[in-house]
């Protein structure tokens, strides 16, 4: 699996790297292969392609700041609004999120998910062909 890189400048060429790795790796052409053997390149590439639009995604919206993945738990609304964040206490910028405690800070809500979602569009072709009767 191609190590992805955080640098924009790079985003471009950990596609190319995996695409790449993924030709010289082929056995043999497409149609040459078998459904199975379709199947595990479709799931190598489903996999690298979310990936990669996630590390996109991160990257564009931190735009080199400290940015931290988490779940917002709850929200509650009084005379001020409260919520609670959990995210992962092994997240490389954890201790810039305790040094901002009592600091203004902006939260920007992004779900990576609606930027990925249609890699399943994408199918092996059948090893046996179906029988056309017209």
């Amino acid at each position: 699996m191609t190590t992805l890189s955080k640098n924009p400048v790079s985003l471009a060429s950990n596609l190319i790297d995996f695409m790449v790795s993924e030709i010289r790796g082929a056995r043999d052409v497409w149609v040459k292969l078998g459904e199975k053997e379709q199947n595990e390149v479709l799931d190598r590439i489903r996999k690298q392609a979310v990936s990669i639009v996630a590390n996109c995604v991160s990257t564009v919206i931190s735009s080199d700041r400290p940015s931290i993945e988490c779940k917002i738990e709850t929200v509650t609304i009084k005379k001020y609004v409260e919520a609670k964040i959990v995210c992962s206490k092994d997240d490389k910028y954890v201790h810039d999120l305790v040094d901002f405690q009592g600091r203004h800070a902006m939260i920007v809500l992004v779900d990576k998910a609606q930027y990925t979602g249609c890699e399943d569009q994408y199918e092996a072709d059948p090893d046996q062909r179906g029988i056309d009767f017209s």
